[in-house]
């Protein structure tokens, strides 16, 4: 018997099909079925890699802002003190500017190991009971992640 001869009727519209050409269609059916999966995997895929970044993302400057406002309080409380704010937050104090070192997973590091910085570095203001500080939060390589200016009065720090 040969099979590419076998015929088919399809009494619905009184047409003769060959087999052969019912199971091109049914597998070219398939073949766009799994194209049109494979096309939605990748854009899905592609979907949770981003918001995969973007979480990470989220998570270092929420960090930053912890950090930041750490040395913030710092400064605060030390009533602009570079000298005290430094050994509140065991940081290093040079050339009249605050560092301190965290690495990818925050936490405190040397300058070796480190990924992130805080830098506080105090501000010159014209008036005398004005204290003011830039306090910036870096990832080393890339840029800000956290900044701010503290000021507060020192007379009303300093009851």
């Amino acid at each position: 018997m040969d099979f590419k001869s076998l015929e088919i009727s399809d009494e619905r519209e009184g047409k003769v099909v060959s087999s052969r050409s019912k199971s091109f269609l049914f597998l070219f059916e398939q073949l766009m079925v799994i194209l049109i999966f494979a096309i939605s995997a990748v854009v899905c895929a592609r979907i949770f890699v981003e918001a995969h970044i973007i979480a990470g993302q989220s998570a270092d400057i929420n960090n930053a802002l912890i950090v930041a406002k750490s040395g913030a309080e710092a400064f605060r409380a030390s009533s602009g003190d570079l000298g005290l704010a430094a050994e509140l937050l065991g940081a290093e104090n040079v050339n009249n500017v605050i560092f301190l070192f965290y690495d990818s997973s925050w936490a405190r590091t040397d300058a070796d190991n480190a990924l992130y910085v805080l830098s506080i570095t105090p501000a010159v203001i014209e008036e005398e009971t004005l204290v003011s500080a830039q306090i910036t939060v870096r990832r080393l390589g890339d840029g800000v992640l956290a900044g701010n200016v503290v000021s507060f009065n020192a007379v009303a720090a300093n009851p």
